[in-house]
């Protein structure tokens, strides 16, 4: 796994077990490398200088039993630049309260609290290892505001989601990660350039995956209900041109592939490359 992660926000995902959450306790310097070098501004994730640049937030982040909101804020003041005015603008927005007890919060509650925090900490490298889980869209909509303006002030923000949709219109940039290994990464333009969407009907009911595969088409996706197919393929003008003249469409037509779609159809590819480079 090989890869320079800039300022802005970029998104991490991958199917369950793909490595993101262990990649972000490596950069965080809660797991040790076996093999490699992992570099946080020229520091190794387990020096001093390191640690006072990141912030990690993990999916079920640890607080003393009893402590307090108010508690938390002030170990955090000891080790980071903590903004208190920041973070009390933004606990207007939720219905927490500083002085009661974090294990007396839903789950929800302690996630929008963690995640107020890590949004205060002003350190320049923030972590967040599925943060988004069981937030309603008014809290959300806020931290995603957040997470752009820090983005935006040349910081780092490396977040990862199963929930593809929680990171359209917020990520610069994604990092595809496909059982251990960096399936790919670019923006959300570069993970959809080379893919497109049709949809057609045809006369032979018949009509299958298999069929367009015979025009060496590489078929991402395809869907059929009735005489309607809905299909994803690798972009060849020269093919689809060859399959229109030849099956003569009753409907042919390219159709927008939704964020969801993009990214699913890069993690099925390459999940494929995988497999392929295994059997070699």
């Amino acid at each position: 796994l090989t890869l320079r992660i800039g300022t802005g926000v970029t998104g991490l995902m991958g199917q369950n077990g793909a490595g993101k959450s262990t990649l972000l306790r490596l950069i965080a310097g809660i797991l040790k490398e076996d093999q490699g070098e992992i570099l946080v501004d020229s520091f190794h994730p387990n020096t001093k200088e390191a640690k006072e640049r990141v912030f990690f937030l993990p999916d079920d982040p640890y607080s003393p039993n009893g402590a307090t909101l108010d508690n938390l804020i002030g170990f955090y003041s000891v080790f980071y630049d903590f903004d208190k005015e920041k973070f009390n603008r933004l606990l207007l927005r939720t219905n927490l309260e500083k002085k009661r007890k974090l294990n007396a919060f839903s789950k929800g509650m302690r996630r929008q609290a963690f995640l107020l925090l890590a949004l205060s900490v002003n350190c320049p490298i923030i972590l967040i290892d599925e943060g988004f889980d069981g937030l309603d869209p008014l809290i959300l909509n806020t931290i995603k505001e957040e997470l752009i303006t820090i983005g935006q002030e040349g910081k780092i923000v490396l977040l990862s989601s199963h929930n593809l949709l929680s990171l359209e219109r917020m990520a610069d940039q994604f990092i595809l990660l496909t059982k251990g290994e960096l399936g790919k990464q670019g923006s959300e333009e570069d993970f959809g350039s080379r893919l497109t969407k049709y949809q057609a009907a045809f006369e032979d009911r018949d009509f299958g995956k298999k069929r367009l595969e015979s025009y060496g088409l590489e078929v991402v996706s395809f869907r059929k209900i009735g005489q309607i197919v809905d299909f994803v393929v690798i972009e060849d003008e020269g093919k689809i041109k060859n399959l229109k003249e030849k099956e003569k469409p009753i409907i042919f037509e390219k159709i927008p592939l939704e964020t969801e779609e993009i990214f699913a159809s890069q993690m099925l590819l390459a999940n494929e490359k995988k497999g392929e480079n295994n059997d070699d």
